[in-house]
């Protein structure tokens, strides 16, 4: 991720719960630029799916398994730049 392409905060905590229209997940890392948010979920053994749909244009929800280090930070990167308003 380019240093200009950080959104302006950063989660630092860990399985941050947000509960929106009913419907409540567990997150490794939540970011937000201004009323836009990003909710990030990389699925490993014994988690689940939270499933949530994307609340365009406010959160935006990512899950992904299976995946190399260099394979997150691009797709991450490429998820934020792609829905970033």
């Amino acid at each position: 991720m380019r240093r200009h392409d950080v959104p302006e905060h950063w989660s630092k905590t860990k399985n941050e719960q947000y509960t929106l229209h009913q419907m409540l997940g567990s997150f490794d890392k939540v970011a937000n630029k201004a009323s836009q948010y990003w909710a990030f979920n990389y699925i490993t053994l014994g988690e689940d799916y939270t499933n949530m749909k994307n609340l365009t244009p406010s959160l935006y929800v990512w899950e992904q398994a299976n995946m190399t280090y260099d394979q997150i930070r691009d797709s991450v990167s490429l998820y934020i730049n792609d829905t970033l308003i």
